[in-house]
């Protein structure tokens, strides 16, 4: 089970589910913290030699996933066979050549997937769409999905793109929020909007920015927290005052920021990709009991306007401008919709999703 810090977080449900049921677990995983958590249901073995991130050059983090993949592939070689082998991707090649060494294994592979590639690598221009490298990306993808007993989706879009490409049974297995998100009557002295994340290419970044200053004129009373890292937080140059770069933090420093705050925010940008996503941050949000605002129009975001507990609009500045001050400004409105949150927050606990999905399989 390949895994960063955010992926083992988003897989302790798994882990407490099979352990819950009775199964004992290998894991391997890149967070050394898990190290501590073993028990007679849980086997840790961490991964070393390299720690591919989003915030990586792609070519970068290519080699990275490659030398990761390598190391799977040994360490799953020397262990007895496992009932199950359960994988989790991105990162994709990694993932594929672990895959590769459950050949010559007895077990079950399930596959949960998070990303769909090739996709991801024509999007971001690391390979032409239709050349040479992207057919054959294409052949590999087909096999991982071959050799997987059943393939897990992230969201219902994914599901749908990997129905049409695969004849194995495919199941929706959302994220959810984890047991650090809770609820805090304890909010900052002043109204304020966070964002959390990986600053990355498909995050709309520069709406962000173009936001933040903007209300600083309008309504300096209003705070912008920013947790995370990635290539484009360099676009955080002479920021106003009403703005705080927390950089990047881990799963638990990031929930107790962001539950002393007012209004979560997703801005990504107008791409399929995005329009398909429910990003983990919105789970996130309604962890914390706290309304938000999603961009583009997007499944996350239609779920938030279906259910009262946020907005899901367009990349429109002007719009979410009116949004905020208006959820600021209007305390019935806030207070009705941060109710909703409350109320339906059960529904997306990443311990429900689980169990739900995986007694169905296992």
């Amino acid at each position: 089970m390949p895994s960063s810090l955010a992926d083992a977080v988003r897989l302790t449900a798994v882990v407490e589910y099979l352990n819950a049921q009775g199964h004992k677990v290998f894991l391997l995983t890149q967070t050394q913290e898990a190290k501590q958590f073993e028990n007679e249901f849980l086997e840790v073995q961490t991964l070393r030699w390299v720690k591919p991130t989003n915030a990586d050059k792609n070519i970068i983090r290519l080699i990275k996933e490659v030398i990761l993949g390598i190391e799977i592939f040994v360490k799953l070689l020397v262990q007895k066979n496992k009932t199950y082998y359960f994988f989790t991707s991105p990162p994709f090649v990694s993932v594929v050549i672990g895959i590769v060494a459950t050949i010559f294994k007895k077990g079950s592979v399930i596959l949960d997937v998070r990303d769909i590639y090739p996709d991801i690598y024509v999007k971001q221009k690391v390979v032409p769409e239709n050349g040479f490298f992207h057919n054959l990306l294409k052949k590999i993808e087909r096999f991982i999905y071959k050799r997987s007993s059943v393939v897990l989706a992230a969201t219902q879009g994914l599901f749908d793109s990997i129905k049409k490409r695969t004849n194995t049974k495919v199941l929706l297995f959302r994220n959810g929020f984890s047991n650090f998100f809770t609820i805090s009557e304890t909010k900052k002295l002043k109204f304020t909007v966070v964002f959390h994340g990986t600053l990355s290419k498909f995050q709309n970044i520069e709406l962000l920015v173009d936001i933040v200053k903007e209300i600083d004129v309008l309504k300096p009373e209003i705070d912008f927290y920013i947790i995370g890292s990635g290539p484009k937080q360099v676009l955080f140059q002479d920021m106003p005052s009403n703005f705080k770069f927390f950089g990047r933090r881990s799963n638990e420093e990031t929930a107790v920021i962001i539950r002393e705050c007012n209004l979560g925010i997703s801005l990504r940008d107008d791409s399929q990709i995005s329009k398909d996503a429910f990003p983990v941050k919105l789970y996130e949000y309604i962890g914390v009991g706290i309304p938000s605002i999603a961009t583009p129009i997007c499944e996350g975001g239609q779920v938030l306007s279906s259910l009262g507990i946020g907005f899901n609009v367009p990349n429109d500045k002007s719009e979410i401008i009116r949004l905020i001050l208006e959820l600021y400004q209007n305390k019935e409105l806030y207070e009705r919709m941060r109710g909703n949150v409350i109320l339906n927050r059960s529904d997306f606990s990443r311990a429900k999703i689980s169990n739900d999905v995986l007694s169905q399989i296992i």
